[in-house]
């Protein structure tokens, strides 16, 4: 009788272990499943928009003014380097515009030629006085 007990307690006990990693995995399989289709769904969006991050711009954007918020719906302007513009700016006002075409940006640290020259259709300058 004792040991038929006993093997009904290990039989419970190895049907719980059973039962516990069956879960686990089920929990495991449904996270992979949501990352898989986080990377799939984000994919899209990148291959539709070509950049998933650019914003049509309704008009185009004075950099002599533009507050940061602005600056960032810029393509490959992201928080910082709108910062960096805005200090750059606001560190060098005088009589005249601090920016007088897309090549003056390049003045700011972390924007280079290229990153310039892909900015000249979204922004636009002030003639100088």
């Amino acid at each position: 009788m004792e040991q038929n007990e006993y093997s009904a307690e290990v039989i419970d006990q190895r049907m719980e272990a059973v039962e516990d990693t069956a879960q686990s995995l089920s929990y495991l399989l449904a996270c992979v499943v949501c990352m898989a289709l986080a990377i799939i769904f984000s994919l899209g969006v990148i291959v539709q928009t070509g950049e998933a991050h650019v914003v049509q711009l309704q008009t185009r954007i004075n950099p002599n003014d533009a507050l940061a918020v602005s600056l960032i719906r810029l393509p490959q302007i992201g928080m910082t380097r709108a910062g960096k513009i805005v200090a750059y700016r606001q560190a060098n006002t005088g009589d005249k515009p601090v920016f007088t075409c897309c090549d003056d940006l390049q003045k700011v640290n972390g924007i280079g030629p290229v990153i310039a020259a892909g900015l000249s259709d979204y922004l636009r300058f002030d003639k100088e006085n």
